[in-house]
């Protein structure tokens, strides 16, 4: 898996000078992430070390929502990915440009958030780590989880189940070591 990886990188995302934790640590301002008539998101510097990642409020000048991110969502992170340690990093890359890159040498996957490609999958990350506290929770033994987990995002497990298996087992140990940590 790891050479197929290799062989499928997209070098042209892993710029350092597109990581997202890099362009917020050079500035205090606010990082304009998406406008529209009603709404604006942005990262707020400002928000790094609140308790709350993002902060809704209303803008009465120009009569819109603004949504405010913490930069601490775009942090590089420690992940399991097919039973190894990676280094997540985000990119501020065009829409265009690919989502996903693994360097399999240096241990790193980089994500453009901003991709195209991306807003094409139906479950997020988020969507992920909600279905496996509820599996967690309903199941008593680890293959109880793994049918209880596929079943929660969707996918049957007699198809799937040997190959997505190693990714329920990382996504698990992912959960433990950040209940351990908190």
């Amino acid at each position: 898996m790891f050479a197929r990886l290799s062989q499928q990188r997209k070098k042209e995302i892993e710029s350092e000078d597109a990581r997202v934790d890099i362009i917020l640590s050079r500035t205090q301002e606010p990082v304009l992430l998406g406008e529209e008539k009603k709404v604006l998101v942005q990262i707020d510097p400002e928000l790094r070390d609140n308790v709350q990642d993002c902060q809704v409020s209303w803008d009465e000048k120009q009569e819109r929502v603004v949504v405010s991110v913490s930069p601490n969502l775009f942090d590089q992170r420690q992940v399991l990915f097919l039973g190894e340690t990676f280094t997540l990093v985000y990119v501020a890359k065009e829409e265009g440009d690919p989502g996903v890159s693994v360097n399999v040498e240096d241990k790193r996957i980089y994500v453009n958030p901003f991709s195209k490609e991306l807003s094409q999958y139906s479950v997020s990350i988020l969507d992920i780590l909600i279905a496996l506290e509820v599996a967690y929770a309903m199941s008593q033994s680890m293959d109880e989880l793994k049918k209880n987990f596929l079943s929660l995002i969707g996918a049957r497990p007699t198809g799937v189940y040997k190959y997505v298996a190693p990714l329920g087992d990382d996504l698990r140990r992912t959960l433990a070591f950040s209940r351990a940590g908190a």
